[in-house]
């Protein structure tokens, strides 16, 4: 702060002092304080939209899993040995990181397929001592008929990926040359057909490079379904973003969190099961924290809360004779084009499927098409494939449905239409 003196002046022309006021400083210059301030409130919101004040967060735990057919094959455009981008590729630095459970959370059996390349190198790593067939095949044609030349550069174009990303002994990856693939789609003539046939085919001495994806998941259920973040803050600088964090600790810990730069709202809310990479499935409480960042980058955690939770698990739910189930979803595909017959990649999976049967567990079958045919044809097959399923999981009481026509994958592509010459199977086994 400033300090006054009066000093008196002798004024040499009128001999009369004067008294002047003069302030001098004798403190020095302080930074000024950052403050950051701010609160978090945790509460429930039930599917009203009404607030549970103190809720105890119940997360119904089910076992869902998803049995998954790959079909082996990569479609080339007409023409073309480059491999469509639609086919994901990813660099060799990243192939440590890839993990095949974590395709469970993709959308769809399509968005998995397209991981094809990825699985199969994934899969040639794990078992060393397979050796992968690479076909390549064309649509016998116009520009494409009896061009050997062609086919051979589409599978040494997937040859060249496997080995250069994946890391796969050029040995153990053995090339193939022909013309039409051995299971043909036809008549030939015609756009999708020869659409199909335009691929790549693969094939191992070692079954388990190309079975089924066995992809599993534990899914969680919340009551109440949303938590609200009730949100106070203030900066004196000014806030330039905020954080909201909520964790639980452990291996299998998950977290949700938000950072934005918008102003700083009263309240944020999370739908708890919207995404299950990040619901919590621990039986402990979630720890949430509430950070500010001021204008000149200071930041600070203004407080804190816990969610409390109640974990019901599948074994709790058995020995408690608590209500809930286990489902589990089997893709059949590989069916020929027009056919119902079980070939001995499916008989496989109708193995499998049989070995997670229960007593009381209650099974659908569902048998679709794709849009190729009339729509009476469709419907005859789609029952004839599902007829075939019942029959060889030989269960009483499996019901089976033919649909006909399925639109669940899009048929523009050849791997959509091959995905609709399907069966798909549910096991659904209650816990009580």
């Amino acid at each position: 702060m400033g300090k006054e003196r009066l000093v008196h002046v002798m004024d040499t022309l009128t001999d009369k002092i004067l008294s002047i006021d003069s302030t001098y400083r004798t403190d020095t210059l302080l930074k000024p304080k950052i403050v950051i301030t701010g609160s978090i409130q945790a509460v429930g919101v039930d599917g009203n939209n009404q607030v549970v004040p103190e809720a105890i967060f119940k997360i119904d735990l089910n076992t869902r899993n998803k049995y998954v057919a790959l079909l082996p094959y990569i479609f080339f455009e007409e023409g073309s040995d480059e491999i469509p981008n639609r086919y994901k590729r990813m660099s060799a630095d990243n192939t440590k990181e890839f993990n095949i459970d974590d395709l469970y959370f993709r959308k769809n059996t399509i968005e998995v397929y397209h991981e094809i390349l990825n699985i199969i190198g994934k899969r040639m790593t794990m078992y060393p001592k397979a050796v992968l067939t690479i076909a390549g095949r064309n649509a016998g044609v116009e520009i494409e008929k009896d061009n050997k030349e062609l086919s051979g550069k589409r599978a040494e174009n997937v040859k060249t990926y496997l080995r250069d990303v994946w890391g796969i002994n050029e040995k153990r990856l053995i090339i193939d040359i022909g013309n039409l693939p051995k299971s043909k789609s036809s008549p030939l003539n015609d756009a999708e057909p020869a659409q199909e046939n335009r691929r790549v085919e693969f094939t191992s001495n070692d079954p388990r490079v190309t079975e089924p994806l066995d992809l599993q998941n534990t899914e969680a259920k919340s009551n109440p379904p949303k938590v609200r973040f009730n949100l106070t803050g203030a900066a004196n600088f000014g806030i330039s973003s905020y954080s909201v964090k909520a964790s639980q600790t452990g291996k299998d810990g998950k977290s949700f969190d938000t950072t934005t730069n918008v102003a700083l709202p009263t309240s944020i809310e999370w739908e708890i099961g919207k995404d299950q990479k990040i619901t919590p499935k621990l039986a402990q409480p979630v720890t949430c924290s509430f950070s500010i960042t001021d204008i000149k980058g200071n930041s600070k955690v203004v407080g804190t809360d816990r969610m409390n939770l109640d974990v019901i698990t599948v074994k709790r739910k058995y020995e408690e004779h608590i209500d809930g189930d286990e489902i589990d979803r089997f893709s059949l595909i590989l069916f020929d084009f027009n056919n119902a017959e079980l070939d001995e990649d499916n008989k496989r999976i109708i193995s499998t499927i049989q070995k997670r049967i229960k007593n009381n567990s209650v099974i659908e079958i569902i048998g679709t098409t794709d849009r190729i045919g009339s729509d009476e044809h469709n419907a005859r097959l789609s029952q004839e494939r599902a007829n075939s399923v019942r029959s060889a999981i030989n269960r009483k009481g499996a019901s089976a449905t033919g649909t006909g026509k399925s639109s669940e994958f899009d048929n523009d592509l050849p791997e959509g239409r091959f995905y609709c010459r399907t069966v798909n199977v549910i096991v659904k086994t209650p816990t009580n």
